[in-house]
């Protein structure tokens, strides 16, 4: 946790870290608090300009750059097996928002609590929420339902998607998770 502290420009050692009963490290500096749980999970929060937390324009291209090098520099970019992908990015106006996830072997992986979200106004990044994991894959094989018996057990409108899920020990699970399409206007 201070070594993260440190990447990011915070004195780990001052007066400004303070760990809560549960686990959480807060750092706090002039415009910038950094939390981290626990269990994982990486809170950002910037209230003026810094230009380390910065894309070069409010462009999407340059936005979801400045994301990935923020993510890969918070993580140090290790997530054993897994990769993580941009899911989606959504502007309203000065703001966007980059959501990124977790794959294993090309599936996704839903984390039992929390993701991956950075957001930004204007081009300077306001925020970021990152659930850090390491995943590991393994040669044990799993009992999957065939794609197309899974498929017939769908209602009407559904749409059928495989994915890993956390467990509450720490593990995953492979299975099929149902969603309803969007109807078109």
């Amino acid at each position: 946790i201070s070594a993260l502290a440190t990447r990011i420009g915070i004195n780990p050692y001052g007066d400004a870290r303070y760990v809560d009963n549960d686990g959480t490290t807060s750092f706090t500096e002039t415009g910038l608090s950094l939390r981290v749980s626990a269990q994982g999970q990486i809170t950002l929060q910037l209230s003026q300009q810094d230009a380390q937390f910065s894309s070069a324009s409010t462009g999407a291209a340059d936005r979801i750059e400045a994301a990935r090098r923020l993510l890969t520099r918070l993580t140090g970019g290790s997530w054993g097996d897994a990769r993580v992908y941009l899911q989606r990015y959504e502007t309203d106006g000065d703001t966007a928002v980059c959501t990124f996830g977790y794959y294993l072997a090309g599936v996704e992986v839903a984390p039992q609590q929390g993701g991956i979200e950075i957001r930004f106004s204007g081009n300077q990044i306001v925020f970021a929420s990152i659930l850090c994991r390491t995943y590991t894959l393994q040669t044990q094989a799993a009992a999957l339902l065939p794609a197309a018996q899974a498929a017939a057990c769908l209602e009407r409108g559904s749409a059928l998607r495989l994915l890993y899920a956390e467990d509450g020990a720490g593990g995953l699970q492979i299975g099929w998770r149902t969603e309803e399409k969007e109807a078109a206007s």
